[in-house]
């Protein structure tokens, strides 16, 4: 964590810290109307057509280096809370 706010910091306002999960809420700019978009995905050579298998990609990574991450820093992978009913607390203590 140390390491992202480091490389962060200009940009974090605040850190909070807990054991419910954590969602990330913001906007990339440049990408936000299609001209921005497209010229993203021109600078990469993406082609229209293959922005689907792009995005199931970097998803794919970003869910990877979370699970990773969760396993170094704390033994367990991501544990997905299936119900609205799970006590979360009750699981975090688990």
């Amino acid at each position: 964590m140390d390491s992202l706010l480091n490389r962060i910091a200009s940009k974090v306002n605040s850190v909070l810290i807990g054991f419910d999960r954590i969602v990330f809420k913001g906007i990339i700019r440049p990408i936000v109307y299609a001209a921005g978009m497209e010229s993203f995905l021109v600078a990469r050579r993406i082609q229209n057509k293959d922005f689907k298998s792009y995005a199931v990609a970097q998803s794919q990574a970003i869910v990877q280096s979370a699970e990773q991450i969760s396993r170094a820093q704390c033994g367990n992978g991501i544990i997905p809370i299936r119900s609205w009913k799970e006590r979360k607390e009750a699981l975090a203590h688990e």
